[in-house]
C-alpha cells in the first residue's frame, strides 16, 4: 500500500490500522492469516519499481 505524497511514517499508518481493525503489524506491516502488506512512502515505490 502506498501513503500520501509527502506521508512518510509508515510504521504510523501500520500501527493506525491495528488500532482501527485489529490487523497485527509488525513494523511497517500488517500481517494477516495468509499474507503480509506493507505500507511505503511514494518515493520507496519508485526505488521498488
Amino acid at each position: 500500500m502506498t501513503l500520501a505524497e509527502g506521508d512518510i511514517d509508515a510504521t504510523g499508518a501500520a500501527r493506525e490500522w491495528e488500532e482501527e481493525f485489529g490487523v497485527v503489524s509488525e513494523g511497517c506491516s500488517l500481517v494477516f492469516t495468509n499474507s503480509k502488506m506493507r505500507f511505503c512512502a511514494v518515493d520507496m515505490v519508485n526505488e521498488i519499481d
